[in-house]
């Protein structure tokens, strides 16, 4: 992210110059994107900095051991939150999804009888 300190002198030189969008890119080797949405708004979007709330960790944590094999929508129902806001909280704590089971396979049936041998084709001579 850049700083208010960097956009502002950015759009004054943009001004005094009188330079379009892609030269003020190509100047200070932004995005021209990036330039154009600056032009739109020049503040800094607000980001959270603050723990989430909702979803106690050491609750999930305890579902999380009590239900090993929940699916999340189950967690959700439970906690009485949204299915998504638990994948977050579960990555939020480390905690990978479900793993696929390895299953036994049942071995497969052989054959009983020996395979037959054409005779005809084994005793058949050879031309000379």
């Amino acid at each position: 992210m850049y700083s208010m300190d960097f956009r502002k002198p950015v759009f004054l030189i943009k001004e005094r110059e009188n330079l379009s969008i892609a030269e003020v890119a190509k100047r200070f080797g932004l995005g021209k994107d990036t330039v154009f949405r600056w032009s739109k708004r020049i503040e800094m979007r607000c980001t959270r900095n603050q723990p989430a709330t909702k979803i106690p960790p050491n609750e999930l944590k305890q579902d999380v051991e009590k239900y090993p094999d929940a699916y999340q929508y189950e967690r959700a129902k439970r906690l009485g939150v949204s299915q998504r806001g638990i994948g977050y909280a579960l990555k939020r704590l480390g905690i990978s999804r479900k793993k696929k089971r390895s299953h036994i396979l049942k071995p497969t049936r052989r054959l009983e009888t020996p395979l037959k041998i054409n005779s005809k084709r084994i005793n058949r001579p050879t031309r000379k």
